[in-house]
Formats: structure tokens, C-alpha cells, sequence
């Protein structure tokens, strides 16, 4: 031990706990009901007793009172609590003299050894509602509990805890379980019944007797001398109880408490050796480390225990043995009497843990000018997205996805960590910083309703904390840029309002955050929304003849005269400079015209904002615009982008229908045989047409919509999918420019049904909808790169799905599409893009079995730079009314 260290008595922890525990019984006892929870003593307990400095809960003896400093003295008689076992407060450590006690050499836990005789223990009369608990309602709190707990923190034993069931249901009167089987018993079901409850009475007045039940069993354990383990354990059972309770600050002492028990038993040291023991002991510690990285995440503390100081590995995925779970025969609706334990989701939770002590460890050493800084937190954001890389790749070969299983929740975990390391201040509020907890904040909104409406995960106390710090996040940055809440975060902050309302009706703490979050909504946000509205309604002042502004185009293709002068004529006071480029990448022009333009209209070739200091409006040649989200321009300005949707459909649409037909009536093979001059007839039955067949969209835009009409027509029918959810007349109608003429679908009435969602578990439910054409209309970001793999390929061959990317190549893992069309899972595919583009010479794909491919040329038309300068032109009339653009791409998803 260090030499500044000896100074302090062994009982110095101990005292602080209990000084801890009466200053906050204090308070309890002078507000009665004011922080009550799961936690609290039960009142007026029939074996209520005061524990006095001669009795040491665990058997050994208490050091003497502990100075606290020049006029402080510490009474411990005077701070003694109250309650029918020890305190729920503190826990009681076994300490010697001067050091920490080192690791003990762990016996079997089999249900022996939790149940060495208390001397003079006895249980107290109030085991009613034990008694009188169904066989049925435990064994249904007990599968909740391994349902919704244990998979994030499986530090019991599930042998042991079979055992300890069995038990339990072959006594007599089920209250004559006595020991640690007794109380973990009592404790799985007060948790499992806590888990269960919707805020009813009933349900309150049940989980309170369980609880009580359990706190009279610790009361009989107290006595045993038993290992360290079975003690932190049982502080882990404790912890799980005020998870979810209602008591942010007693989730705060439980984690720390926690943490230093274990540590003095050395629990932060432990070398795996290959046991069984060994393995539970790092179980139990990975379960309490990730508990107050959890806290410490989200209540933005400091650790409780540094991780230099740490050299037990976190839980690594390893082969679990399948155990027969007993509870499961008792419960009606069980679907399986097995359970094949996975903990590879709790390994990853355990790696993204680490991540956040990193970065809160860096947050919390560094002064603000340091933090200012944005290096190390492009670090900290590449582990991250490396780490929600790995969790998808393990989730793809996962049987079970649901709950804490899914890609939501960990997605949901990602989101949370990007808020823990992007943090808005006014310094960074129109950085890359706050664009990432923009949309960090809003997916976190987004994913935990879903999750919510699922009812796949336990509603913890923690979750309104975070909840409303990502709303908060959400508002603080529109307020703070003077920007109208755009559609996305407006679905989001309702999300967020509608958590917060379930947990309220759950919770009575509850009900100030989800009034916060309102108040918040109206005093805030809404007023900026009333200003900018009406900046966009009039804008700048009117400039019909948009004098000051200077247009310039970079096309590839000649300078269009007639437009040229109508334009010209429109606007006398516009400067128009136009750049015939050679190619697409061509800067072989004068760079100065860039120094006083206002709007140009390009498709690859950009300044920087040194060269464009006047900038305001980029009008993009191409439909989609992540060619251009990387680039400083658009990270690091306000500048307007537009896109040129709607400009694709009709040749994209005609493409779509030509491919699918093509193959359907097998062109290319004809085409073949003209070649060699062979006449070969097929059967009359080998084509399959158009009527009755089942249209997938995913991404219902402009293009969408004219392949909707199209489909519709031939007899088809159509399904949508988009990211947000329609279900409005007015959400699901067209927005942006549309070409004359073609019918489309501007009402959004074709679909049959509309599917949304975020995630691959909502995409595999759109796949699984009998397609027989799939068809990719997505814009190329982060959350659609690589969404059609091989898991999407084995749900698409159960109808043998066509499939029809005109989107972007990175949409489709490009390996597994091979492997899908060689082994006959889909039909067959026409590609108008591919990854890698272009598409080398010698690449299998080529050579793949019944494929369509195309140099990226869908889009081609020879109305295509009509179009784009159409586009232009309502954007530059608008620029003049002071309205806002058309197309104009939103910087939080990309499109």
C-alpha cells in the first residue's frame, strides 16, 4: 500500500457508507414518501431493529469510530440503521486491519454452499404473499427476469439457480426456503415482478411484498460467513432493483458501492485461469463495471475506480453450456425448455463501456480549451463506428435478434456514446460535432420508441435520464443555430415525448422530466420556429431582378443559349458565368469567377469556401448529393444544397421495367441466339408475366413513385418502404420537383401497405413480404451502406426475389450478391450500379449467373440538362421571392 495511504483506518470506507446512508435516512425521515423507492426500508416492519456497534452484520467484528477531521466526530451508534436486515444504503464489507483482503480460493457453488447455517437466525411472519404466490406468476417473474436482465448482466449462476427454483417450489408453503437460496429466490422474483409491473396498485402492492420478503431473507444471511462473490452477487441483485426503480441518486450509491466492495476484494485483478469459479467472478465484475460506466455515461460523474488501476479483462465471447431452465415448464406461453445461453451482446456492450470510460475519462481530466479540440474526438468516433461495425457482423450470424439481441439496441448503445463524446457548446454548434450528436439524438429518440413499442426491453429508471438529455440535445442545437426543427427531429421529439409520457404513467418521478421536455417544446423551440418561418415566408427583402447575385455553371455539356437569355431576361441585375468542362473532374477554368458568386450549379466540380466567400445556394446536377457531404463546404458552412430529384423518373422508371421485363421474357438469351444465328424455340410456359406479381420499393421518392405507376399498370402490386413512417395523407404525399407529364404517384395512394423503420431487423421484415422484385431507390448514406447482405438474400430466397439496384452500388454487399445469384437464392438482378464503380474488367460479377449490368447509365436522357436547368430556374425565382429552395438537402441524413 502506498505510503499516503496507511494513514487511513481500515473502517474508513465503511464509515463513509453508513455516514452516507444516515445523512440520506435523514432526509427521508424528515419528507416521508419525498424519495421513497423499491430501495427503502419497509415501514413499521414487524422485525424492524436498530443494528448497534456490538453486532456486525457480517460476523466480523467493526473497527472503532473513525475521526472524519478537525471538528468532525463520527458516532456510529448515532448513525445505526434502522430496517430488518442491513442497510440497503451500504454494504457491509469484510475488511482487515490496514489492507485489502485478498481473493480467496472460491468453493463449488452448488445450492450447499449458500445454505451454512445461520446461528439464531429466524425468519419474521410476514411471508403472506410469498405463500400465497402462484406457481404459474413465479415461474413468469423468474422468466422475465432471465428475459430482460440477465442477457446485460449475467452474473448468477443459472445452474444455481434452477436448483434454488426447484427448491423453492417443492417446499410446502414456499416461505421455508431458508439462506442465500432464500434470498436470491425472493429477489429474482421481487425484480421479475417490478419488470412486470405497469404502475397498478396491485402490481405496486405485490413487488412491495416480495421486496420485503427479500429484505427478511437478507436479515437470516446477514449471519453466514460466506465468499465475496455470493456478497457482490447479491449487491448486483440490489443494483438491478434500483435500475428500475425511480431513484436517480440511489442508483448512483449502489454502482459506487458496488465498485469499491469489489475492488477491496480485489475483484479488479482477477487472472482468468479457465474455472468455472473464475469465469463467474469475471461475470460479476464485468456486470459491475459496465453498470457504473453506465452511470457514470449518463449522470456525466466521474468513475467510481479509474481503468488504470484495472487489469481484469472484461467478459470475452466464449462457447456458454445450454442449461435446462425449470422455470420454463411453469410458464403457459413458453416456446422453448431450453435455453442456449449467448452472451457475444454482453462481451460487445462490455467493449463499448470501455470505449465510454475512455472518453470520460478524457472529458473529465481536460480542461475546456483542451476539449475544445476535435482531434481525439474523431478518435474516440472511429472507435466507435468501428465497434457498431463488429456488433453487425456478429448479429448477422445470430439466431436470436430480439430485445438486447437487435441491431436497435445497439444501435441505440452507439447513438448514446456519440452524445457522451459530441457534446453542442456554442464554440462547436455548427461543427461536424454537433451534426453528429444532432443525429445521434434524434436515432437515440427514434430507436427506444421502437424498442418501446415492441415491449422487447425492460423500461429502466436511466432510460428518462437519457431520454431527455437527447431531447434537450435535440432542441438546444435548433435553438442555438437559429434553424427550424427539420421533419426528422420533429418525429423524433415526439418519440422522445411519447417515451417520457409511458415512463411517467409508470413512474411518478417521472412526470417532471416529461413536463420539462414539454415546457421546453414551447418556450423554446417554438418561438425560433415562429422567427425563421418567418424569415422564409419573407425572407431577405424581395429582389425580383437579384441584383448583388452571380450564377455560375460548370456542365459538360454546351452553353444553352435560349436558357441563357431567358434567364437573362428574367433577372436583369444576374450576373450568369458559364464553364463548358471537358469532364466531370475538369478545374481547367478561372477559379477567380468563383470570388464573387453567389449560386452555381455543378455536378462534381466545388470551390472552397475561401474561393466562394459569397456563396449561398449549390444547385446540384444529380439526384443524390453524397458526393459532397464529406467535402468542408458542406460540413462546415450553412451553405443551401440542392439535388435534382425529380428529374430521374421517367428514364429511370422505364429502365427499372425494361430490365425486369427483359428478364422475364429472357431477351438476353434470345439475343444470344440471334447472334449465332439459332432459332431455338422455348415451352409457352417458361414466362412468368407482370399480373399479380409484388413490387418492393425501398425508398418511395420521385423515382420510386413513377416505378410504383408503372408496376401498377402492368398489374402489379406495390409496396413502399421509407425510413420515416407515413402514415398521414399528408406525409405520404410528394414534396420537390416533378417532371410534367409523367403520371407518378404524387399522392402516394399505389402502395398496398407502407413499411419504415431504421434498422436491418425493419428491412428484413419488408423483405420477408413475398417479393418478386425488389427494387433499390435509396440515397447513399451511413445507415442504407451494405443493407441488402446475406442475411437479406436468405430471407429474399424463400420467393427467389428479382432484384434492381438504381440507387448506389454500396447498398448491396457485393460478394454476397454473387454468392446469391451462383447458389440461385434470387432469380436474377439488373444492376445499373455496382461496388466497385466502375466495375473492373476481371471482376466475378461479370461472370455471375443471370444478371443485367449497366455503366450507371439509367439516368441517361436527352431531356436530362433541361431538367437540371428547370430545377435551377424554380430555385433562382425562389431565391427571389425570399422562399426557400426546392430539393434542398438535409444535412442530418444525408439526402
Amino acid at each position: 500500500m502506498p505510503e499516503t495511504m496507511e494513514r487511513y483506518p481500515s473502517g474508513y470506507v465503511l464509515s463513509l457508507e453508513q455516514h452516507v446512508a444516515a445523512l440520506e435516512r435523514t432526509i427521508v425521515l424528515q419528507n416521508p414518501g419525498a424519495v421513497e423507492d423499491h430501495l427503502s426500508p419497509p415501514r413499521n416492519s414487524p422485525t424492524e431493529h436498530r443494528i448497534s456497534a456490538d453486532s456486525s452484520p457480517t460476523g466480523v467484528q467493526e473497527s472503532p469510530p473513525v475521526p472524519m477531521g478537525p471538528g468532525f466526530e463520527f458516532d456510529r451508534n448515532t448513525m445505526s440503521w434502522p430496517n430488518s436486515g442491513p442497510s440497503p444504503n451500504r454494504f457491509d464489507f469484510e475488511h482487515n486491519t490496514g489492507h485489502s483482503p485478498p481473493i480467496r480460493a472460491l468453493p463449488n457453488f452448488g445450492a450447499n454452499a449458500y445454505m451454512q447455517p445461520a446461528s439464531g437466525s429466524q425468519i419474521g411472519n410476514s411471508n403472506t404473499h410469498l405463500a400465497q404466490l402462484t406457481i404459474t406468476a413465479a415461474a413468469s417473474f423468474f422468466n422475465i427476469y432471465f428475459q430482460a436482465i440477465h442477457p446485460q448482466y449475467p452474473f448468477l449462476s443459472l445452474p444455481d439457480c434452477g436448483n434454488w427454483y426447484q427448491e423453492w417450489k417443492s417446499t410446502p408453503d414456499k416461505t421455508s426456503l431458508r439462506g442465500w437460496p432464500g434470498y436470491f429466490v425472493s429477489m429474482i422474483l421481487a425484480i421479475g415482478s417490478l419488470v412486470h409491473s405497469k404502475g397498478s396498485e396491485l402490481a405496486d402492492l405485490q413487488h412491495k411484498e416480495l421486496r420485503n420478503q427479500a429484505q427478511m431473507e437478507q436479515a437470516i444471511v446477514t449471519d453466514i460467513v460466506t465468499t465475496p462473490l455470493i456478497q457482490l452477487q447479491a449487491m448486483l441483485l440490489s443494483a438491478m432493483l434500483a435500475l428500475h426503480g425511480e431513484s436517480t441518486s440511489r442508483i448512483a450509491h449502489i454502482s459506487g458501492a458496488i465498485i469499491r466492495f469489489a475492488t477491496m476484494h480485489d475483484f479488479h485483478n482477477i487472472v482468468n485461469d479457465g474455472t468455472d469459479e473464475s469465469i463467474l467472478k469475471i461475470k460479476a465484475w464485468s456486470c459491475a463495471y459496465m453498470l457504473d460506466r453506465l452511470v457514470s455515461g449518463i449522470l456525466d460523474v466521474p468513475m467510481s475506480l479509474s481503468d488504470s488501476y484495472i487489469s481484469t479483462k472484461l467478459y470475452e465471447e466464449m462457447a456458454e453450456v445450454s442449461y435446462h431452465l425449470p422455470w420454463l415448464a411453469d410458464c403457459p406461453n413458453s416456446e422453448s425448455q431450453e435455453l442456449l445461453p449467448n452472451l457475444g451482446a454482453f462481451a460487445h456492450v462490455g467493449q463499448i463501456r470501455f470505449i465510454q470510460s475512455k472518453i470520460l475519462h478524457r472529458v473529465h481530466s481536460y480542461d475546456i480549451e483542451t476539449y475544445s479540440s476535435m482531434d481525439w474526438q474523431k478518435q474516440f468516433h472511429n472507435e466507435i463506428s468501428n465497434w457498431s461495425e463488429g456488433c453487425a457482423a456478429h448479429l448477422q450470424n445470430q439466431m436470436f435478434v430480439h430485445g438486447y439481441h437487435s441491431v436497435q439496441w445497439f444501435q441505440l448503445l452507439g447513438c448514446l456514446s456519440l452524445l457522451i463524446l459530441c457534446r453542442p457548446t456554442q464554440n462547436n454548434i455548427r461543427s461536424w460535432v454537433s451534426d453528429i450528436a444532432l443525429e445521434a439524438s434524434c436515432n437515440a429518440c427514434t430507436i427506444f420508441r421502437a424498442l418501446q413499442k415492441k415491449r422487447r426491453v425492460a423500461q429502466r429508471w436511466l432510460v428518462v435520464v437519457s431520454q431527455l438529455q437527447a431531447g434537450v440535445t435535440l432542441y438546444y442545437i435548433f435553438w442555438a443555430r437559429g434553424t427550424p426543427i427539420s421533419h426528422e427531429a420533429s418525429n423524433a421529439a415526439r418519440d422522445c415525448s411519447a417515451v417520457l409520457a409511458v415512463l411517467a404513467d409508470r413512474w411518478r418521478n417521472a412526470e417532471c422530466y416529461r413536463d420539462c421536455f414539454e415546457l421546453l417544446l414551447f418556450t423554446t423551440l417554438e418561438p425560433v420556429n415562429t422567427r425563421v418561418a418567418a424569415m422564409a415566408s419573407t425572407g431577405s427583402p424581395a429582389n425580383p431582378t437579384l441584383k448583388g447575385h452571380k450564377l455560375l455553371l460548370t456542365q459538360t455539356y454546351p452553353p444553352p443559349l435560349q436558357w441563357l437569355e431567358k434567364t437573362k431576361k428574367n433577372y436583369p441585375d444576374l450576373e450568369v458565368v458559364y464553364h463548358h468542362l471537358k469532364n466531370l473532374w475538369d478545374y481547367d477554368f478561372d477559379l477567380e469567377s468563383y470570388k464573387d458568386a453567389t449560386c452555381i450549379c455543378t455536378f462534381l466540380v466545388m470551390p472552397t469556401r475561401q474561393q466562394a466567400p459569397k456563396l449561398q445556394l449549390i444547385q446540384l446536377s444529380s439526384a443524390g448529393a453524397n458526393h459532397v457531404i464529406d467535402t468542408p463546404l458542406f460540413k462546415d458552412s450553412d451553405i443551401t444544397v440542392c439535388t435534382s430529384n425529380g428529374i430521374h423518373p421517367p428514364q429511370i422508371g422505364e429502365w427499372v421495367i425494361a430490365t425486369f421485363l427483359a428478364f422475364q421474357h429472357h431477351i438476353p438469351r434470345h439475343l444470344d441466339n440471334q447472334k449465332e444465328g439459332n432459332w431455338v424455340h422455348t415451352t409457352a410456359t417458361d414466362v412468368e408475366d407482370s399480373v399479380g406479381l409484388r413490387m418492393g420499393i425501398l425508398g418511395y421518392g420521385a423515382i420510386g413513385r413513377q416505378c410504383a405507376c408503372l408496376a401498377s399498370a402492368m398489374g402489379m402490386d406495390v409496396i413502399a418502404y421509407t425510413l420515416r413512417e407515413r402514415t398521414t395523407a399528408d406525409s405520404r404525399r410528394e414534396k420537390g420537383y416533378r417532371v410534367p407529364g409523367p403520371k407518378g404517384d404524387p399522392e402516394g395512394l399505389i402502395p398496398s401497405k407502407w413499411f419504415s423503420g431504421a434498422t436491418k431487423e425493419d428491412v428484413n421484415h419488408f423483405l420477408a413480404q413475398d417479393l418478386d422484385i425488389l427494387v433499390i431507390c435509396l440515397p447513399l448514406t451511413p445507415l442504407t451502406h451494405h443493407m441488402i447482405a446475406a442475411p437479406q438474400f436468405e430471407i429474399m430466397s424463400k420467393k427467389k426475389t428479382f432484384l434492381s439496384n438504381i440507387g448506389r452500388g454500396p447498398h448491396v454487399k457485393t460478394d454476397d450478391l454473387i454468392i446469391a445469384l451462383e447458389k440461385g437464392q434470387i432469380r436474377g438482378a439488373a444492376l445499373d450500379v455496382t461496388d466497385p464503380e466502375p466495375l473492373p474488367k476481371d471482376h466475378p460479377l461479370w461472370k455471375a449467373p443471370n444478371v443485367i449490368i449497366t455503366p450507371h447509365v439509367a439516368s441517361h436522357s436527352s431531356q436530362y440538362q433541361s431538367r437540371v436547368l428547370d430545377v435551377l430556374e424554380m430555385n433562382l425565382a425562389r431565391l427571389s421571392e425570399g422562399k426557400p429552395a426546392v430539393n434542398k438537402v438535409d444535412r442530418e441524413v444525408g439526402y
